[in-house]
């Protein structure tokens, strides 16, 4: 057996302990600067109409008209997990977990016959994965932030019509405020943001085929939100008691 072996885990246990050692003797423990919890919130919906596609190319002189419920009447929920990293002002963070949308869509078309009316309520459920960056004014007690916030969603299997009516990925960005409250063993997080859809959510090919029992055209449509959330954060390196200093006389 070579003796090059034994000299390489003593060294590799020498170059380990040193970094432990760094980390501790700095008071900049790893593990201090994370943070993990879980939390939930509300979702509101704001649909915006990019393009409108018409059921019928009024040949008789039908007219459609679809319009869509406003933002403070479209309440989803939000739930997830949150890990974050800190350093000195800045904060890093991901929220992955379950997000829901909800809105009606309201249908009306003038035929010579008379009036049709629908109404839809479409129910979006997404795995998002958002990605936070903030700034925050202060070191303790309560902390006030600003940041921007990217998030990537996939659609999960909805009920109804939607898997048909709607693509899977959605991009969104926008800003976030928010605060935090330090307990000191525990972190409280409140946080407001507006997403920005950056793209159509819509099928193209699928629009009048929304497996419905009366058919409606679905317009190309950009999905944003106005969201609140409220989250529980906790810190693996946090002490319960805080740490006595040693006294020491000099004569």
């Amino acid at each position: 057996m070579s003796t090059s072996n034994p000299r390489l885990i003593i060294l590799m246990l020498i170059l380990t302990n040193l970094l432990f050692s760094h980390a501790n003797g700095q008071n900049s423990n790893f593990l201090s600067n994370f943070n993990f919890g879980f939390g939930g919130g509300v979702n509101f919906s704001e649909v915006n109409v990019a393009n409108k596609v018409q059921l019928y190319e009024n040949l008789d002189g039908s007219i459609q008209e679809d319009s869509y419920s406003g933002i403070f009447k479209n309440p989803g929920s939000q739930y997830f997990f949150q890990v974050e990293y800190s350093q000195r002002n800045f904060i890093i963070g991901v929220r992955p977990g379950t997000y829901t949308y909800i809105f009606d869509q309201n249908t009306s078309i003038a035929l010579n016959s008379g009036a049709v009316k629908q109404e839809n309520t479409h129910l979006l459920r997404y795995f998002n994965l958002p990605l936070d960056v903030k700034y925050t004014f202060r070191e303790s007690g309560i902390i006030p932030y600003a940041g921007i916030s990217m998030m990537y969603g996939n659609l999960l299997g909805s009920v109804g019509n939607e898997n048909n009516s709607f693509i899977q990925p959605r991009l969104t960005g926008g800003l976030i405020l928010g605060a935090y409250l330090d307990l000191t063993l525990l972190k409280l997080h409140f946080g407001v943001g507006y997403n920005y859809n950056s793209h159509i959510i819509t099928r193209k090919a699928e629009r009048f085929n929304t497996s419905t029992e009366s058919a409606y055209s679905q317009s190309d449509i950009k999905l944003n939100d106005l969201n609140f959330s409220l989250s529980f954060l906790f810190n693996l390196n946090a002490k319960r008691f805080p740490t006595r200093k040693a006294c020491h006389t000099y004569k």
